[in-house]
C-alpha cells in the first residue's frame, strides 16, 4: 500500500523467515541482522557474536576527501573534517551532515533538507586519485578550488521551461518529483534524493536515465 514497506526473508537453507513491515524506508540491513541472529539461535549457536549495531550515519571515514570552500554564484559553503565527521558552515551555521550513499549527504538545515548534497570527482593532477572538485544542492553547482572543467554549458533554450516541481495522482508509483536543470542537462530528482539525467529524443520526449530504460518524459501544455 502507499506508505507502507512490507520485506520477505527467507533463509531457503533452514526454512528460517523475517518479516519486515514499516511506514518507513526499510531498513533492509538491519533486517537481514536479525535474520543472522533467528539463524543462530535456531541453529544453536552463540549469540555474542552477531553483531545488531545500526552504523552512525555521522561517521564519515574519508571526510578529508571532501574538505574544501565551494561556490556557486555569490553562494559559499565551506567543508571541514572533524575527526571522523564532516562539517558544513553556511551562513553562520555548523552541521555535522549525514551519510547517505555514495558521495551524497543530508544536511539537517532548513536550507538544506529538501535535497541531498552530492559531490562529484575528477582525477587529481593525473594521478588517477579521483578528487572532489564540485557538489550540488538541487538546481545549486558549487565549485572548488581544485574545480578544471568547463563553467558554462549549451542547451535549448526551451529547456528552460521545464524546471519545477511536479505532481501526479498516482499512489503507486512515484507522485511527485523536481525537475533541474543543471551543467546543461535535466535531472529528475525523486523524494528519496536519487536523481536520474532526462536525455533528449529525436521525437521531443526525454529518456528518463540510461539505456534500455523503457520510461519517458513528455513536456506539454506550455503557459
Amino acid at each position: 500500500m502507499p506508505g507502507y514497506h512490507a520485506r520477505l526473508f527467507v533463509n531457503l537453507e533452514n526454512g528460517l523467515e523475517v518479516v519486515m513491515l514499516s511506514s518507513n524506508p526499510s531498513a533492509t540491513a538491519f533486517t537481514r541482522k536479525l535474520m543472522s541472529l533467528w539463524r543462530a539461535a535456531y541453529l544453536g549457536k552463540s549469540l555474542e557474536a552477531i553483531d545488531l549495531t545500526v552504523p552512525d550515519p555521522l561517521q564519515v571515514e574519508n571526510a578529508a576527501e571532501y574538505e574544501g570552500v565551494y561556490q556557486s554564484g555569490e553562494k559559499c559553503i565551506q567543508l571541514s573534517a572533524e575527526g571522523s565527521r564532516l562539517v558544513l558552515y553556511a551562513s553562520g551555521k555548523r552541521v555535522e551532515l549525514e551519510k547517505r550513499g555514495e558521495d551524497a549527504f543530508y544536511a539537517a538545515l532548513p536550507e538544506f533538507d529538501r535535497f541531498l548534497l552530492c559531490f562529484g570527482r575528477e582525477p587529481a593532477n593525473g594521478e588517477g586519485k579521483n578528487a572532489v572538485v564540485e557538489d550540488w544542492y538541487g538546481e545549486d553547482w558549487y565549485t572548488n578550488s581544485r574545480y578544471s572543467g568547463p563553467l558554462t554549458f549549451h542547451f535549448p533554450e526551451e529547456w528552460r521551461a521545464y524546471p519545477g516541481h511536479y505532481r501526479a495522482h498516482i499512489p503507486w508509483e512515484i507522485n511527485n518529483f523536481h525537475i533541474f536543470l543543471r551543467k546543461g542537462v535535466l535531472w529528475l530528482v525523486r523524494p528519496k534524493g536519487d536523481e536520474e539525467p532526462l536525455l533528449p529524443l529525436p521525437d521531443g520526449s526525454f529518456r528518463l536515465g540510461e539505456e534500455p530504460s523503457p520510461e519517458r518524459v513528455r513536456f506539454e501544455q506550455f503557459i
